[in-house]
């Protein structure tokens, strides 16, 4: 975290730099970074492929649900009940 506070927007947006994020880099929802991400995935997207992006968009907001399931034992429940 604090290498990335360092860094100039355009220097986060390289293929190197997402590979560190994707592979080291957990952010939480709604964290700084976490919104740095979603402002900038079409042009990670063009850098790392849709699927790259996807897949750590998804990463988070699994460890969201996993985390609220637990806070929320019937959070599980209602989500089998709207799919």
């Amino acid at each position: 975290m604090e290498l990335l506070a360092t860094l100039s927007e355009k220097e986060l947006l390289t293929e190197e730099m997402w590979e560190v994020v994707q592979d080291y880099f957990v952010s939480g929802y709604g964290s700084e970074w976490w919104n740095f991400i979603l402002k900038h995935s079409d042009e990670y997207a063009k850098l790392v492929g849709k699927e790259a992006v996807a897949n750590k968009i998804g990463s988070t907001m699994h460890s969201v649900r996993i985390r609220l399931s637990s806070w929320q034992p019937d959070f599980q429940q209602a989500l089998r009940r709207y799919r």
